[in-house]
């Protein structure tokens, strides 16, 4: 973290035979004296508590709880009243409520203190004794309009740990009022419990103004109430949630939070009309009213002047009320049709999948020829969780309303690599030639794209369609897959291996999991994230899929990359080719940096000689600069440090490669990678005996293609010190 000029010129041992305890203090300035506190007696001890050195309050507070001396409590309860000092009067407190001699009285007071930090730990402090002093709480429930909003998060803590009415009406005052805070509403959702849900509520639903409450707050308590199963709980909400305003219309909040209770008894195995089964008189009433927000619903879904927003919460709770199942699964059906916005499509699809009925994959593949690339692709990720789905997809095939040419690589090799063995022996023989196990050979029939010159414009367009669900290059795709900034430098053999055969080595966090669920559908992807209660899976789709540990059957590794093989079958060789100039043009994660007298553009031969220097390189990584004094590039001391270049090669042939760098001795020996369009070599960097000495001599020949080419200096591996100072890299071509 020091930078390298400045290592040249301090000794970074010096004072090392010196001890390593210092004390600094202004010029001028006499330091106050240190006491010996191991001299002193309980008073002293008290008095030495309140000190600006943290070191000595929390070492004074350690020696008097080892001593645990009674005569300290009054001295502390003066200290924690009277200091000026907020760490003292907190040190005061912690080490009475050590020594087990901390009154309400002197709590109470904190609770007021002027300090904010004094207040919270106050809070803190009050949860062991609130059973036992009736006035603490009283005084605790008015931190609610505390200013600090650090103070009302610990509140929300605490109150989870009190048995009483108070504690559940001033969390329903914090849900309100810090709504917006992701944190304080985590902290106010961690103190519910089946106890006091119902004096939350009271408050909560009343709102805040008279405006009612908050769309996500209400969602995020119907979830809980369903979760632990409390039937009042659930009434009181879905009364709230039903009630509607002076117009009587029904709003998008009012859908979305129904979508959340809905969602809620789902992952619990259950629906509305299975807790309307079990509900007594209040919860059947409340249950009831949604019946007016399912007919709001389907107006709404099908209307096309409604806002997108509110038709798509519209779209998510159709047919799972407690009636019309069969109409509402229609209406879905309908919505796949071909004037209907994409946006309306997918969330049609994914609504329709996700309900019970056997005629479900039948509805979703009615109109299969008439759909977009990108609808389709939904339908089947739709029916690929479904028991029946798979059923379907194959029904479709054998029947020729579905062609092996509808789909992509990715939905190719899941029904290729399906686990029932006679829905496996189905596909294989449905698909045969699809995709060639021989992936050698389909490597070999692409030699062709060695050859050919690509198009980074068609490759970026090449990206997007077929690349960009999963990886991701700049601004454009997914973070799913592996960086493919790794696959810059490689050959053109060994990006023909990544593409095509992509399991001949697989990286362990990329390997493809199968979920099955419970409730028997069946999610595919990587695993994107693992918690103690929950698994994320990433699907080919780029949709991350959270799903709770306690509703999995079964997960299970394929052992195969979640990238498909038989991507051969949707491009040419000249697509490749297009792709594999696109990923060698396209820069390294994030924009190049800027510097004075740095300006990136294509470099064009001068007498057969392409000259590569810091002025026209992109510059990328976390230490890497260009200097004014020699030009040069330096503090070159990341590993995510590289210079790129893009130039036009004036003819086929070898070139010989020219490097002009500095290197001081301790730095010398690190290891670089030169790549040139598909050529490239490793060298170690040599001393040139300091930073102020240039050497120009030749490290190694390229072949190189007449045309663009891409052409990146980084190093291989940990650098020790920096990699080098570079003045230029110059390219001769070879008589």
């Amino acid at each position: 973290w020091i930078p390298k000029e400045t290592q040249k010129r301090l000794d970074l041992r010096a004072g090392h035979d010196m001890g390593r305890i210092y004390r600094v203090y202004p010029v001028g300035v006499k330091p106050r004296a240190l006491p010996r506190l191991d001299k002193l007696d309980t008073a002293g001890l008290v008095a030495a508590l309140d000190s600006p050195s943290g070191w000595q309050r929390d070492t004074v507070q350690m020696m008097l709880l080892w001593r645990k001396d009674e005569k300290a409590v009054p001295a502390l309860e003066k200290l924690a009243r009277e200091s000026k000092r907020p760490q003292a009067r907190l040190h005061a407190l912690c080490t009475l409520d050590g020594l087990e001699a901390l009154k309400p009285e002197l709590l109470a007071r904190a609770l007021a203190d002027e300090h904010w930090g004094v207040r919270l730990n106050a809070v803190r402090l009050c949860e062991s004794r609130l059973a036992g002093a009736k006035t603490l709480g009283e005084t605790l429930v008015k931190l609610v309009d505390d200013p600090d909003p650090s103070v009302r998060l610990q509140l929300a803590c605490t109150l989870g740990e009190w048995n009483d009415p108070r504690a559940g009406e001033t969390l329903g005052k914090l849900a309100l009022k810090d709504g917006d805070n992701p944190y304080a509403l985590a902290a106010v959702f961690s103190s519910l419990n089946k106890a006091n849900l119902d004096d939350v509520l009271r408050v909560a639903v009343r709102g805040s103004s008279g405006q009612g409450p908050p769309a996500p707050l209400l969602e995020r308590l119907l979830r809980l109430a369903s979760a632990l199963d409390h039937g009042r709980a659930t009434a009181t909400l879905l009364n709230a949630v039903t009630t509607l305003d002076r117009s009587g219309k029904v709003a998008a909040w009012q859908l979305l939070a129904l979508k959340s209770l809905l969602e809620s008894l789902e992952q619990r195995g259950s629906s509305l009309p299975a807790l309307l089964r079990g509900a007594d008189a209040e919860l059947t009433s409340a249950i009831r009213k949604t019946g007016k927000l399912f007919e709001a619903a389907r107006a709404l879904a099908v209307d096309d002047k409604t806002e997108e927003a509110t038709r798509l919460a519209a779209l998510a709770v159709l047919g799972r009320g407690l009636e019309k199942g069969q109409a509402d699964r229609q209406t879905l059906a309908a919505l796949l049709g071909p004037r209907v916005p994409a946006v309306i499509q997918n969330a049609a699809a994914a609504s329709l999948a996700r309900l019970p009925g056997d005629d479900v994959p039948r509805l979703l593949l009615a109109g299969w020829k008439g759909y977009s690339p990108a609808l389709r692709a939904s339908v089947l990720e739709a029916l690929f969780r479904r028991p029946d789905g798979v059923k379907a997809i194959l029904a479709g095939l054998e029947g020729g309303d579905v062609t092996p040419a509808d789909f992509g690589a990715a939905h190719r090799q899941r029904l290729l690599d399906l686990r029932d063995d006679t829905l496996r022996k189905r596909a294989v023989k449905l698909l045969a030639g699809s995709v060639d196990p021989d992936r050698q050979k389909v490597i070999d029939a692409f030699a062709s794209v060695k050859t050919l010159r690509g198009e980074p414009g068609r490759g970026a367009a090449i990206f997007k369609k077929s690349c960009a669900a999963c990886h991701r290059i700049g601004d454009e795709g997914q973070n799913v897959g592996p960086d493919l900034g790794s696959l810059k430098d490689r050959s053109t053999e060994a990006l023909l291996v990544a593409v095509l055969d992509p399991n001949r080595a697989v990286e362990a966090r990329y390997v493809n999991y199968v979920v099955e669920m419970k409730n028997g559908l069946t999610y595919s992807g990587v695993l994107g994230a693992e918690s103690g209660n929950s698994v994320t899976l990433v699907d080919a789709e780029g949709k991350s899929h959270v799903l709770l540990r306690a509703n999995i059957a079964s997960l299970t590794a394929t052992g195969k990359s979640a990238m498909p093989e038989g991507l051969e079958k949707d491009l040419k060789a000249q697509d490749l080719a297009d792709l594999f100039a696109f990923l060698r043009t396209a820069g390294p994660a994030g924009k190049p940096k800027s510097f004075p007298g740095n300006k990136p553009e294509l470099v064009r031969a001068s007498g057969g000689t392409l000259k590569l220097t810091p002025a026209n390189c992109s510059i990328y990584g976390k230490t890497l600069v260009l200097e004014q004094k020699y030009g040069n590039l330096g503090y070159w001391s990341s590993d995510d440090d590289q210079a790129v270049w893009t130039a036009e090669v004036p003819a086929d042939g070898y070139y010989e490669v020219w490097l002009e760098w500095a290197c001081e001795a301790k730095s010398a020996g690190n290891s670089y990678h030169f790549q040139a369009g598909d050529d490239g070599f490793s060298g170690k960097v040599k001393s040139t005996g300091d930073w102020d000495t240039y050497r120009r001599e030749k490290i190694g020949s390229v072949k190189l293609s007449r045309g663009v080419q891409r052409f990146v200096l980084r190093p291989e591996g940990k650098i020790r010190g920096s990699l080098m100072d570079l003045r230029e890299i110059r390219l001769v071509r070879s008589p």
